[in-house]
């Protein structure tokens, strides 16, 4: 095992370390779990409507999720708190009694990062529950020209939450990607 900082660059060391950066939870209520964090201090500052093509536990299907984000400070940094609430199709989660935490996302820089943890989540016995790409999102904060992938590893009997794997993908750089529209998943 290779100590952190040992023969790595400070740029490579900051990757080969995932952190915290978003924690997700559904709950029963969105207005009444809003109104709660908002009375805690706690905004909600973004809302995003979200499609998406995915594989949810080896089925191929489109689904439509509504999104809220807060920033609350953390110290130094800012954890994103997300709620979701799936509008149409399936997502991992459906399973899982509400309220509840959903899963800890982490950022990847690229898919190769994705597969080095997908492979080591596997030896723990921890299968990919879901792989979706974002066809289109409504919060103008996100770039016409930006996607995701996201990967959801159930971690959940070894960590008691899921890993979610989040890499942006900016078509802009030509980076390729699928070519479904908006309208084929509404």
């Amino acid at each position: 095992m290779v100590r952190k900082g040992v023969g790595k660059t400070k740029q490579e060391d900051r990757r080969s370390v995932l952190r915290i950066e978003q924690i997700a939870f559904r709950v029963l209520d969105h207005d009444k779990a809003k109104v709660l964090l908002e009375s805690l201090g706690i905004q909600t500052e973004v809302e995003d409507r979200v499609y998406l093509r995915s594989d949810t536990y080896g089925s191929d299907e489109d689904a439509v999720c509504d999104l809220r984000y807060s920033y609350p400070q953390t110290g130094d940094n800012r954890i994103e708190l997300e709620y979701i609430e799936t509008v149409k199709g399936n997502s991992w989660f459906e399973a899982y009694d509400v309220p509840c935490i959903t899963h800890i996302g982490m950022h990847v820089e690229n898919e190769e990062e994705i597969s080095r943890i997908v492979d080591v989540c596997r030896q723990f016995g921890c299968p990919v529950v879901q792989d979706s790409v974002t066809l289109k999102h409504h919060n103008s904060a996100v770039p016409e020209s930006r996607r995701y992938h996201y990967v959801i590893i159930n971690t959940r009997g070894v960590l008691g939450f899921d890993i979610k794997l989040i890499r942006r993908v900016d078509l802009a750089y030509g980076e390729p990607w699928n070519n479904r529209t908006k309208e084929e998943v509404v």
